[in-house]
């Protein structure tokens, strides 16, 4: 009885342990979670790749000191997700980063060791549009310890990539590596463990890349048939063979079309692309970014200024003025400092800035005023009133009640004051010639009455015997002589 009980324990058991490999291999394809997602691993066919021959970052692989703070160790403050192999999580950012020109406020954190900025609506994939410190098949589930940390600094966010082992086989040591993603559009990996290079881990069931990549996606009709074909416009691809531990990789943003928010800095960029100003979309583009749909649709080619002799169309600028709720009686300079950052406008340019605390002291009422353009102004609402805490005084707290008003013009168009002036003129040069009339007819002796009734173009009409009292002879009219 003893034995057959072993026996029967044993074959339990050895149910029990396939039944887990096997959920563990279902769940490493289907079971995410309510926040991962499962990121795509081949290109779609409609894919096309475009070279370019423009610079979008400055890029430097240098070695650093393992005792510099360039490595970060985790803390509490930091947000530890267990990854799953092949999935991502989605983290919204309290700040615009911009990747190749364009400001994003979400980043997806993929376990295959990449971030993706991949535009809402659209799949995400190994392709494209991705901040790749080591993409490769990374199987987290694997290593017990295995986790990936990130930290938003209000200014930067860091993510780290920490005792993750390969899917391969190819080695059981885990690999820990970083990246930085800076407000101003700096890029940094950091590497710290790397048991093998980048160049000679395993493609033939994952790619591996290091480096950046950007796409657009236009919709086209083909046959009939809508279709969406996404084009790779750029890449950058770091020499896997460089990669060492304890390597840094910099990508330092050069100034592309998309840097510059208004018409008139457009057209006076410093930058290798042919920009061009798009009124009807309201860019800055060399027609050639993940605008490029919206750029082609809106006949930007047709309609674009891209000439310093070109003039700009005037816009309106209106003063708006914006409250919140704030749950604390301070509102400290550091507050301001990153509520510019949350809104992407520099807190230099605030008006009007007043912090009013409650009777109780327990919050306040905060309002400020800039001087923006409607489209600039709709996007300063967005932005101050997403659900992302603000962070200051050491304090992660959220904002609430958002409300905008706009006062009266805060200046006049350039259309409107050439309007004005002309008018202005118009009615000078009449009352000039008014007044100057005036004078002549009522002072008929001066040279000027003189001259005006000699050239007067009413000759027998004006004056009569009858209304004058006079004998109907024109001044300079020689009599005639009649026949008696």
């Amino acid at each position: 009885t003893h034995t057959h009980t072993q026996k029967r324990m044993g074959f339990i058991g050895v149910c029990v342990g396939v039944f887990l490999l096997l959920l563990s291999l279902v769940c490493s394809s289907f079971c995410y979670g309510n926040e991962s997602k499962v990121y795509l691993l081949r290109r779609d066919s409609a894919t096309v790749e475009v070279s370019s021959n423009h610079d979008y970052y400055t890029q430097t692989v240098l070695s650093y000191d393992a005792q510099q703070d360039d490595w970060l160790t985790p803390t509490n403050r930091w947000t530890s997700v267990r990854a799953v192999r092949r999935t991502y999580v989605t983290v919204a950012l309290s700040f615009s980063f911009p990747f190749y020109g364009t400001k994003t406020r979400e980043l997806h954190l993929a376990a295959g060791g990449f971030l993706s900025s991949t535009p809402e609506g659209l799949p995400v994939s190994v392709e494209s549009y991705y901040i790749a410190p080591l993409l490769a098949d990374f199987s987290p589930a694997t290593n017990t310890s295995s986790n990936i940390y990130y930290l938003d600094r209000g200014d930067s966010f860091v993510i780290q990539w920490r005792d993750t082992v390969l899917n391969t086989n190819q080695t059981s040591s885990p690999f820990s590596f970083q990246a930085t993603l800076h407000m101003s559009g700096l890029i940094t990996f950091v590497y710290n463990e790397l048991p093998l290079k980048p160049n000679e881990i395993s493609v033939s069931e994952h790619p591996v890349e290091v480096g950046l990549a950007d796409s657009y996606v236009r919709e086209v009709v083909v046959d009939g048939v809508a279709t969406s074909i996404q084009y790779d416009y750029h890449s950058i691809d770091v020499p896997k063979a460089k990669i060492n531990p304890f390597t840094q990789v910099t990508f330092e943003p050069l100034p592309t079309c998309g840097t510059f928010t208004s018409c008139d800095s457009c057209l006076q960029h410093n930058t290798v692309f042919d920009c061009g100003w798009c009124e009807d979309i309201g860019r800055c583009s060399d027609g050639i970014d993940r605008f490029r749909h919206e750029y082609v649709t809106g006949g930007c080619h047709q309609t674009v200024l891209n000439s310093e002799t070109d003039i700009c169309p005037a816009g309106s600028i209106q003063i708006y003025t914006y409250e919140f709720n704030w749950p604390s009686a301070s509102f400290s300079d550091s507050c301001w400092y990153w509520l510019g950052v949350r809104i992407d406008h520099n807190a230099t340019m605030f008006e009007d800035q007043e912090v009013i605390p409650n009777e109780a002291g327990t919050q306040s009422v905060v309002s400020f005023s800039l001087s923006l353009l409607s489209s600039q102004s709709d996007d300063v609402l967005r932005l101050l009133s997403s659900s992302q805490p603000l962070h200051c005084n050491g304090e992660s707290l959220e904002v609430s009640n958002v409300l905008r008003s706009s006062a009266t013009n805060a200046g006049v168009s350039t259309q409107s004051i050439i309007v004005i002036v002309s008018g202005c003129i118009l009615a000078v040069i009449l009352v000039a010639i008014v007044v100057t009339l005036y004078y002549g007819y009522s002072h008929p002796t001066s040279s000027l009455g003189q001259w005006l009734i000699l050239h007067r173009r009413c000759k027998g009409f004006c004056s009569s015997p009858s209304s004058s009292g006079g004998d109907g002879i024109e001044l300079g009219e020689r009599p005639r002589n009649y026949a008696v």
